[in-house]
């Protein structure tokens, strides 16, 4: 019996050992390799997830929105209706470092619109051309626009690219969509720091692409202003501000230093200046900006009501905004060749002789009430306030703009917000002029006041 026990023992062994043998010989059995799983990433807030093989989150959004617009007429070639589609697709990475949170982001919107409906930093594109066989100049267009609204860095307190600029404090005009005031539409490329220094507070100092700044220069003869252009630019925008961030809401102060330099005089500019081939030296425009959002929860959760003001000299663009957007008061805004705007022209200062420039004063004001009635149903009210101001022997004419509006946003489900927005605008003119150059006794230009209706409904959807 201990025989037949020992001869089966050392059977069983010697299979174990050529099986084991076999395998290695093929190279054994491998598993397949752990499948690469989408994980959440919970660090940033919702939305983001880790790119696979990698320590990145990314979070992927965007936007589809419709805004149709109607707009008081002045004549007949007046184009009153606009319509607008605008798809929207952002990026948004991170990664932690041994330096702290190192973020890219990307946003591109596109959009086909046609009519007088324009605003924001597309507005650019909204003069460009004109293809629907109407009056020129009257806002009629179609067209098809891409546009880069940000593309940038921040590592360890730097900010690199294009973003909106840390001279603006937008709270105010958050909740306007056809605009009241100020610049917050501007998104120049830029290098920053910011530094922060604990319970909310932060400083920034940056350096700003000035092209997006520069607004149109002149020379006035004495018979009446000639539009002229900048020079090459030569320093950038110089921005610092002082923020701060808390429960009952946010603040901020903050300072623009902007170059206005001349083009050289030539023969077409006459006035006693011609062929001297001279420039003015260049001259140094800056603004000053204040802003304060208090948040109103003992009336409704979201409830809140902002300021901003803002003075400006040389620097006319932190004032009246974009063409189309937050404030502007040329002829993009109210779309009309033959409105009362269509032939204003603002300008960041005016040649008067042989190397003196004058630099136009701008300044205002701009208020927003926001209030929940439901958490799906909310308001805004706003009102804005804008001078331009010249020296009286520029000959070019000091424009008041006023502005008061009201919207209303239903939300029936999550990031679906729809509803109308109607605004008034009061526009008048000054220094013996209604328009630039245009006396006010002209029987189109020369009224010395307008008053313009804006209705707009927006349907848009964020993911």
């Amino acid at each position: 019996m201990k025989l037949v026990k020992s001869l089966l023992l050392a059977t069983a062994g010697g299979l174990v050992a050529v099986s084991g043998a076999s395998a290695a010989d093929l190279g054994g059995i491998r598993k397949p390799a752990p499948a690469e799983y989408v994980r959440v990433c919970n660090a940033y807030g919702a939305g983001f997830f880790y790119i696979p093989g990698t320590q990145t989150c990314l979070r992927i959004s965007g936007r589809a929105r419709f805004e149709g617009q109607y707009q008081t007429r002045f004549n007949r070639d007046d184009t009153s209706t606009g319509y607008r589609a605008i798809g929207r697709i952002a990026l948004d990475a991170r990664t932690q470092s041994e330096y702290g949170p190192v973020r890219a982001f990307v946003r591109v919107d596109t959009a086909y619109r046609t009519g007088v409906l324009g605003s924001g930093s597309a507005t650019r594109y909204y003069n460009a051309s004109n293809n629907n066989n109407t009056a020129a100049g009257n806002g009629m267009t179609t067209q098809l626009y891409p546009e880069l609204e940000s593309a940038f860095v921040q590592f360890a307190g730097i900010t690199a690219g294009k973003l909106a600029s840390f001279f603006d404090f937008n709270a105010a005009t958050a909740d306007a969509w056809i605009g009241i005031g100020g610049s917050g539409t501007f998104t120049p490329i830029q290098l920053a720091y910011t530094a922060t220094f604990g319970s909310g507070f932060s400083a920034t100092l940056a350096i700003e692409d000035p092209s997006s700044r520069r607004n149109t220069t002149a020379y006035f003869s004495g018979a009446g202003p000639t539009v002229w252009g900048y020079g090459g630019g030569n320093v950038p925008d110089v921005v610092a501000a002082l923020r701060v961030d808390q429960g009952w809401g946010s603040a901020q102060l903050s300072g623009l230093l902007h170059q206005v330099n001349y083009a050289a005089y030539n023969t077409v500019l006459g006035g006693g200046l011609a062929g001297t081939g001279a420039a003015p030296s260049s001259d140094y425009g800056f603004a000053i900006q204040g802003g304060v959002n208090f948040k109103l929860p003992m009336l409704a959760p979201g409830d809140q009501i902002m300021l901003t003001g803002t003075y400006s000299k040389g620097a006319v663009n932190t004032v009246i905004g974009v063409d189309c957007g937050y404030g502007s008061i040329n002829q993009c805004a109210f779309g009309n060749a033959g409105s009362f705007t269509s032939r204003l022209a603002y300008t960041d200062g005016v040649v008067t002789g042989f190397g003196s420039t004058k630099l136009t004063t701008a300044y205002g004001i701009t208020a927003s009430l926001r209030h929940y009635w439901a958490p799906t149903i909310r308001q805004s009210f706003w009102g804005s306030y804008t001078k331009v101001d010249y020296a009286a022997s520029t000959g070019f004419a000091d424009t008041t703009l006023w502005r008061v509006g009201s919207n209303i946003v239903w939300s029936p489900i999550k990031d679906l917000e729809m509803g109308p927005e109607v605004m008034y605008t009061n526009i008048r003119g000054g220094n013996g002029y209604a328009t630039n150059g245009v006396a006010k006794g002209d029987p189109i230009f020369g009224k010395g006041t307008e008053d313009l209706w804006q209705f707009r409904f927006r349907v848009q959807r964020d993911f």
